[in-house]
């Protein structure tokens, strides 16, 4: 298992390996602006207790932070969105923040290793 960090930082060091650096970087940049959006939505979601949006959010969440070894991200998303889908609005609407914030820590990691500034998250 990775360290405590927002990242699982093996397994980025083994896809840059395999794939390049410079490959990789460009979709990880691509990716930051879509996720600043999803957490917004789920942001917005969640304040009018939109469990659709939420469920629709989470879901995507997880196969995003899946793919950069946002280990904390996709569990809480799974969390999310099963709670949505169980119809738990004071789950969700608790969990939705807590989401929002390990991803925006995954995305100022992200956006440090593959750009050297954590600005391209904000």
């Amino acid at each position: 298992e990775a360290d405590d960090g927002p990242l699982d930082q093996d397994m980025l060091d083994d896809l840059d390996e395999s794939l390049g650096r410079d490959p990789v970087a460009g979709p990880v940049v691509r990716h930051l602006v879509d996720i600043r959006d999803r957490l917004d939505r789920l942001r917005e979601a969640a304040r009018q207790e939109d469990l659709e949006t939420i469920s629709a959010e989470a879901h995507d969440l997880k196969s995003t932070a899946g793919s950069f070894g946002a280990h904390r991200v996709l569990a809480l998303a799974t969390d999310l969105e099963q709670a949505c889908r169980g119809g738990e609005h004071a789950v969700a609407v608790a969990l939705a923040p807590l989401v929002v914030v390990a991803a925006r820590e995954a995305l100022v990691a992200l956006s440090e290793r593959y750009t050297g500034t954590a600005a391209a998250a904000q």
